[in-house]
């Protein structure tokens, strides 16, 4: 299996952030965690390129899409309540 972060932003009115979410959602049985508000760790066996055809299916011509490999990482104070460091799947 592969990581990759994947970062969006929504210029238009369609989708909404939850459409986008929502494919996100549909990836989980591999593995994903919310990093930041619009930031996501995904761990699958799809390609970047299949993970970015999925998402972007349901995006607009003026919104953003980011799929980067992650082979590994280190992450503080993402989205828990107590202050902590912890390394990325790998």
């Amino acid at each position: 299996m592969q990581q990759f972060i994947v970062c969006f932003d929504l210029a238009g009115k369609k989708p909404s952030v939850s459409e986008v979410e929502h494919r996100i959602d549909a990836l989980k049985a591999a593995g994903t965690a919310k990093l930041l508000d619009r930031v996501w760790l995904i761990k699958s066996r799809m390609s970047g390129e299949q993970i970015y055809e999925h998402l972007n299916s349901v995006m607009g011509t003026a919104d953003r899409l980011l799929v980067a490999e992650s082979p590994s990482g280190t992450y503080r104070d993402l989205l828990t309540a107590t202050p902590q460091v912890r390394k990325l799947w790998i």
